[in-house]
């Protein structure tokens, strides 16, 4: 059975079950403004994932720092936002379960929950017992599309990550006259896998564009040596890369190894964007990468608070950090138009969410505007690895510079 079935049905079993189980944690009716808001931040804190989940969470701490010093929500008297930790140790059961417990404790929103899988399991609990819920990161397309009214999402679909990269494609074959078009898939073998690379396979076959090799694996599997001797059977010039941290590491490595000569290995976010990537020098030199954010993108506010974020954790946000944190201003401004801490209301006034690019620590490259599913329009950036870092790439009215297109051969480097 397919993961994304698994999920499915995993998910509609326990939803039956808490209907007899868990009558849902009441909303206080009291006239006086609450002290503190409860969030829930609900993310990998342990397990495999953790580095990333922990990497998110010290963004959310941050903006919630930021908002806490900076007088609170002033319409709720200055009440104070109070971060309740639960982890998911990237288990979408144990999602489900920590949510229902998030929700049992009063919380008056939740933020989380970065996998997919954890994402579309823990945002049904939600939405079961109408508590709002902010998607930062998650991609996999279904999040948005089950006509929920409680699920926000501040980022793109998988969908559109697979439909930038391809365009991506597309602007540096026109921008370089070149007309190489294999493209070869690496995938993990989950949702967020799954969706992605199917919407890539519809939009090359659009843009003329061959698939040579569709390669999923099992997530965290130990050695991809198999996978990425097929990969260098195929003799791809582009690569699109689906992983979290780990396997990425293993991917990257592997291709420097067995001297994969591509134009170009692009990674889709997740782990091809985190900062631990840097960490591999040499594999990891030219790795083009989409993202929602880098630091030096031309973007109100941006630059500062990725700065804030560096000083306090000695080390850069990324793409799923930043617009984490965008998201507890996303919450804070909601807060500030319900003037409450009830969950329908904030409901209602993040349905009328409407923040412009650099407005009210929306630091990311798109407008917050929700429509009837929850989902704002979105388009990725691009970022490279340059001299050990990440740098932005495109899209050119925001971005520094330009991508190094083609990249250098093994020998040459």
């Amino acid at each position: 059975m397919k993961v994304r079935q698994v999920v499915l049905r995993l998910a509609s079993i326990y939803l039956l079950s808490l209907m007899f189980v868990f009558p849902g944690a009441p909303v206080s009716m009291s006239a006086e403004p609450p002290k503190e808001v409860l969030v829930g931040n609900l993310h990998p804190l342990t397990g495999p994932i953790a580095p990333i989940g922990t990497h998110i969470s010290r963004a959310i701490k941050l903006a919630v720092e930021e908002i806490n010093a900076s007088g609170g929500i002033k319409s709720l008297g200055g009440a104070k936002i109070k971060l309740i930790d639960a982890d998911t140790e990237g288990k979408p059961d144990l999602a489900m379960q920590e949510c229902e417990k998030l929700i049992r404790e009063g919380v008056t929103a939740i933020i989380g929950a970065f996998q997919s899988a954890t994402t579309f399991t823990s945002t049904a609990v939600a939405e079961k017992y109408k508590v709002p819920y902010i998607v930062p990161v998650s991609v996999a397309d279904e999040i948005t599309e089950r006509g929920f009214k409680y699920v926000f999402r501040n980022n793109g679909k998988g969908d559109w990550n697979a439909r930038d990269t391809i365009d991506y494609i597309v602007y540096l074959n026109k921008l370089t006259g070149s007309k190489n078009n294999k493209l070869a898939l690496i995938y993990e073998d989950t949702i967020y896998g799954q969706t992605t690379a199917k919407a890539a396979r519809k939009y090359a076959a659009d843009a003329k564009i061959a698939i040579v090799a569709n390669l999923p694996y099992p997530a965290n599997a130990p050695d991809l040596t198999p996978v990425l001797m097929k990969l260098k059977q195929a003799k791809p010039n582009f690569v699109i890369g689906l992983s979290y941290v780990q396997d990425a590491i293993l991917i990257l490595n592997g291709v420097k190894d067995l001297r994969i000569d591509l134009d170009a290995f692009i990674g889709t976010g997740s782990g091809y964007s985190n900062p631990q990537i840097l960490q591999i020098g040499k594999a990891a030199e030219y790795m083009i990468c989409l993202d929602a954010l880098n630091g030096d993108l031309k973007i109100k506010g941006l630059k500062e608070a990725d700065e804030r974020f560096f000083k306090k954790y000695n080390t850069h946000m990324d793409g799923a950090s930043s617009l984490s944190y965008v998201g507890v201003y996303i919450l804070k401004d909601a807060l500030e138009r319900a003037g409450s801490a009830d969950r329908e209301k904030l409901r209602n006034a993040l349905a009328a969410t409407n923040l412009a690019i650099g407005e009210k620590g929306n630091i990311s490259s798109a407008p917050i505007k929700y429509d009837k599913n929850g989902q704002i329009d979105w388009h990725n950036m691009f970022k490279q690895i340059i001299n050990g870092q990440f740098v932005s790439v495109y899209p050119p009215d925001l971005a520094p510079q330009k991508a190094v297109f083609p990249v250098p051969k093994w020998k040459d480097r």
